[in-house]
């Protein structure tokens, strides 16, 4: 069995390969929850990475509708981050999808208010 394996990963294309690390980092990126500025972060370099891959992968196939998706999930993942980096700190404590990362004492002053 493990011999068949090898037999079949060893046979594939190089154009595969890079179809596959794509794949992964896409994959990886789904993994991260979005409830902390953090998180968001990592989902979108992530998929940024996997995105550029794919892009990469659809040029070299060539598949034109797979470089173009692509090309434009980099363009919508850069522009994101961007704004998630520029965003700031108060900005995130307003924001009820991250109120998980904000401390304890500084919840209870809100409930307070």
């Amino acid at each position: 069995m493990n011999n068949i394996l090898l037999t079949c990963l060893g046979a594939m294309n190089p154009i595969e390969w890079v179809g596959i690390v794509a794949s992964i980092f896409v994959m990886v990126s789904m993994c991260f929850p979005t409830n902390t500025k953090k998180a968001t972060i990592l989902l979108r370099v992530f998929n940024l990475i996997g995105s550029i891959v794919f892009l990469v992968y659809g040029i070299m196939l060539p598949a034109i509708a797979t470089a173009v998706l692509n090309g434009a999930n980099t363009v919508v993942n850069a522009v994101q981050l961007v704004l998630i980096l520029r965003k700031k700190p108060q900005e995130d404590k307003e924001n009820p999808a991250v109120q998980e990362s904000v401390p304890e004492q500084e919840q209870e002053k809100k409930e307070e208010e």
